[in-house]
């Protein structure tokens, strides 16, 4: 029999940066997403909370220290709060098992699997319902960038609305052909299609998950479709792309937190939620434009 009598037990040989970061020292992580919803006014709003936002420079993390956190004008409940920039679909699922973060409700759907489809994920009760049910408590609709998450085919496919789509799978299987789709959001694409297409049969099409990027695919020829986000529609108007109207999801920011965080650090992160509201306000008066929706409809009519 193997044992292991022969390891120092007295020696930490692997010390573990999760022991030292635990919450149970008092430590708050924090996850801040890097892209388009640091752009266009994500970092402006998060300035409000005198807490600061994490850049390359920085190798995308800041350990703010108990002395900063009081000078930021917290109360003494903190004693470190790790900063992290993070791409926004990786930070629902992190926030599952701990901590406060901002991710669109686009990636926060499809990673946590939450089944909304009807295009308002903002206003959805039942949306919010589902986050509480994985451990998730919604601060804030932060609301700037909003865009649109949406199917797009290439022009002379013809593939206008839904119902053209499941035309299009039946015809692409009776050429011993599947409807093909890239995208970066494949839960919310796989129920689209069988709730918004009648689309029944998985063997029926073929789901290709892609780290963005996706437009090219259809326009290579390498999937017949794609499920992409939109924010003006320009650029699918440019790749000869025709989005299928309605939008699965209208998407915009959301301001989370694991609700065992938040039962730790309540006053801390009831802080940063008000302070995160008032970079808000601010903001809708200096930079409405953060706000508003840009699709151009009428480049596609």
């Amino acid at each position: 029999m193997v044992t292991m009598d022969y390891i120092d037990k007295s020696v930490d040989k692997f010390p573990l940066n999760a022991e030292e970061y635990s919450e149970k020292n008092g430590v708050m992580k924090i996850y801040l997403p890097d892209g388009h919803l640091e752009d266009s006014g994500g970092r402006d709003i998060w300035s409000y909370t005198n807490l600061p936002y994490p850049t390359k420079n920085d190798n995308e993390m800041i350990v703010f220290e108990k002395k900063q956190i009081s000078n930021a004008g917290y109360q003494n409940e903190v004693e470190k709060i790790v900063i992290v920039m993070r791409r926004p679909q990786n930070i629902p699922c992190t926030l599952k098992k701990y901590g406060i973060g901002i991710s669109g409700s686009d990636f926060t759907a499809d990673r946590l699997e939450i089944p909304v489809i009807n295009g308002h994920t903002g206003d959805d009760e039942y949306f919010e319902e589902e986050l509480s049910d994985k451990g998730i408590t919604l601060l804030r609709r932060v609301g700037f960038r909003p865009v649109d998450l949406m199917f797009a085919f290439m022009n002379d496919s013809n593939v206008k609305n839904y119902e053209d789509i499941r035309e299009f799978s039946q015809y692409l299987k009776n050429n011993n052909q599947k409807l093909s789709i890239a995208t970066e959001f494949p839960y919310l694409t796989e129920i689209s299609l069988e709730k918004l297409s009648k689309i029944y049969d998985k063997n029926s099409y073929e789901i290709e998950t892609t780290d963005g990027k996706t437009e090219p695919f259809v326009r290579a020829g390498d999937t017949t479709g794609v499920m992409d986000v939109v924010e003006t529609g320009k650029s699918m108007e440019n790749n000869g792309l025709y989005p299928v109207l309605p939008a699965v999801i209208e998407s915009s920011p959301l301001l989370m937190v694991n609700t065992s965080t938040y039962n730790n650090f309540i006053y801390t992160i009831d802080e940063i939620n008000y302070r995160v509201g008032e970079g808000m306000n601010k903001m809708k008066n200096e930079h409405p434009e953060y706000f508003e929706k840009k699709f151009q409809k009428e480049l596609f009519e």
